[in-house]
């Protein structure tokens, strides 16, 4: 998995999810944790929840996908789990590019649930 931390971040988070949801360990314990400000921050010092939920068919408006000073937080790509769309964080930095690394405490969660399953 350490070839995830040299995706450009786009592909880095799409590409996570997609393993997840590709084992099927996306469920019930994980959405808290993904969706949760606090347990994102917590656990993987994201500055915002990793997934926000919004509506299905509804375009992403701009106020869903930005902060309140006009920076834009989550792509505007919708990303479906089990019927449900999110949109996912952009917010995504790496070891040695920034004092705030939080790819590297995402990933070893992820090999986490990975060995444990």
């Amino acid at each position: 998995m350490d070839y995830l931390f040299d995706l450009p971040n786009k592909q880095f988070i799409f590409q996570c999810l997609d393993i997840l949801d590709s084992n099927n360990l996306i469920n019930d314990k994980t959405m808290n944790i993904l969706t949760s400000d606090t347990l994102c921050h917590s656990k993987f010092y994201c500055q915002y929840p990793i997934l926000q939920e919004v509506d299905k068919y509804d375009v992403v408006e701009k106020e869903l996908s930005h902060d309140a000073t006009g920076n834009r937080r989550y792509y505007p790509n919708k990303f479906i789990i089990k019927g449900r769309a999110y949109i996912v964080t952009n917010d995504w930095y790496y070891r040695n590019k920034s004092n705030r690394d939080n790819r590297t405490p995402f990933v070893k969660w992820m090999k986490d649930i990975i060995a444990n399953n």
